[in-house]
């Protein structure tokens, strides 16, 4: 794509052209004659809304502003009419196409579609491809389309970029314009190519599922070892109950056995063994009241030990008493004082 020509009309209807040629481009002028101006008009007609020319003459007195593009084999007039009096925008266009187009006198500019479908044309002839950015997943933004409008940090070069060492892209100093570069410089470039966002898509898609799969793999395994834990319980208790008399010593084994215990029956109870039950009931009876008799019994003798324990204990301390006071007979072999209540001392005088 290249610019053929900029064309401004005035309010009376006047008309300035700047005619471009092919290759370098130089406008010379004095300062302050609108210069600067040239890249605005030609953002605001490649489809951006914001109106970005500077106040001046060029704004107090100009109505329309059109560009006309060459393409291989065609030409695009994109002519805006200025915003309306205290509004900083305007998105309504007139845009004609032929094999070769010269500006249009003031009377046939005249509304016939919008910013959207200016870039929707420009990205079409410029040759950027069906695209999607490629945002991470965990990312809050979402997706969006690379259009001509994001050839505008590449196209477009202010005089205070040229001598500020920490800007390279026009627009790159604006909130959220440099993760816009990182997104679309790789698409732009031709580094993606047409099938690579499909191909991403399925990719997402297919390890979404992969993932899934991975969660259904893990559970089933989960439930297998579960299973087998519970199985071998079940197993441990059907032998204990006496339904089998054995166990495996590996899975299929251990299945087996559940099967066969699936089909196992109770042995039918003999007719005669109500009687039996009743004698073992009466015996269980007997066995323990017998149990609650001896056990009185022992308490008795654990009371009556109590008893005398207490009673060894009185005597004891009645002795010392009396040794102390010497209030008791001795021995006259052993002087030792004698207990006169010892069955061997009954006889002491």
């Amino acid at each position: 794509m290249k610019i053929k020509s900029i064309h401004i009309y005035s309010n009376d209807g006047r008309r300035r052209d700047v005619i471009f040629h092919d290759g370098l481009n130089v406008i010379t002028g004095r300062s302050s004659t609108g210069k600067s101006a040239l890249s605005d008009i030609i953002e605001y007609c490649m489809g951006r809304s914001t109106f970005n020319v500077p106040e001046g003459v060029i704004r107090d007195h100009v109505t329309w502003y059109a560009v006309i593009y060459r393409f291989e084999g065609e030409q695009v007039l994109v002519a805006k009419p200025a915003p309306v009096l205290g509004a900083q925008s305007g998105s309504t266009v007139m845009v004609r196409r032929g094999a070769v187009l010269n500006a249009p006198a003031f009377n046939e500019l005249v509304v016939n579609d919008t910013d959207d479908g200016v870039v929707a044309l420009l990205t079409g002839l410029l040759g950027i491809p069906e695209n999607t950015t490629d945002v991470p997943l965990e990312n809050s933004r979402d997706s969006y389309d690379a259009n001509v409008k994001h050839t505008f940090y590449y196209l477009f070069q202010k005089q205070a970029i040229v001598t500020n060492k920490d800007q390279l892209f026009y627009r790159q100093n604006e909130p959220h314009q440099p993760q816009a570069i990182k997104d679309t410089l790789p698409i732009l470039l031709g580094v993606s190519g047409r099938d690579k966002f499909t191909l991403e898509s399925q990719l997402r898609i297919a390890q979404r599922e992969l993932r899934l799969n991975a969660k259904l793999v893990q559970q089933a395994n989960e439930a297998i070892d579960s299973s087998e834990e519970r199985a071998i319980g079940l197993l441990s208790e059907a032998r204990a109950v006496g339904i089998l008399r054995s166990i495996g010593g590996d899975e299929v084994a251990v299945v087996d056995l559940l099967r066969q215990a699936l089909d196992w029956q109770p042995t039918p109870t003999p007719e005669d063994d109500g009687q039996r039950v009743s004698t073992i009931e009466n015996d269980l009876v007997d066995l323990r009241e017998r149990r609650r008799e001896t056990q009185r019994r022992i308490e008795s003798a654990q009371q009556f030990a109590r008893r005398a324990e207490g009673f060894q204990s009185e005597v004891t301390e009645q002795r010392d008493r009396l040794s102390s006071i010497k209030a008791l007979p001795s021995n006259k072999a052993t002087g030792e004082w004698q207990w006169p209540f010892v069955e061997a001392n009954l006889g002491m005088t």
